[in-house]
């Protein structure tokens, strides 16, 4: 049930990630440790837009 909700295309719509991450102070180049990012959405606005090198463990 959850992943309907975190996986929801309308989720970006109400709260936008990027905005999210630029409110956050996030600045290029920053070591970022995200726990349980599920479908990832605040992973891929990450990577996107602040790293250099993005490592992953399984």
């Amino acid at each position: 049930m959850m992943s309907l909700i975190h996986d929801n295309p309308l989720r970006r719509k109400c709260s936008n990630p990027y905005k999210t991450l630029e409110e956050a102070g996030l600045k290029s180049g920053q070591k970022v440790l995200e726990i349980g990012c599920g479908p990832g959405f605040f992973t891929i606005p990450t990577a996107k837009s602040y790293l250099k090198q993005v490592s992953y463990m399984r």
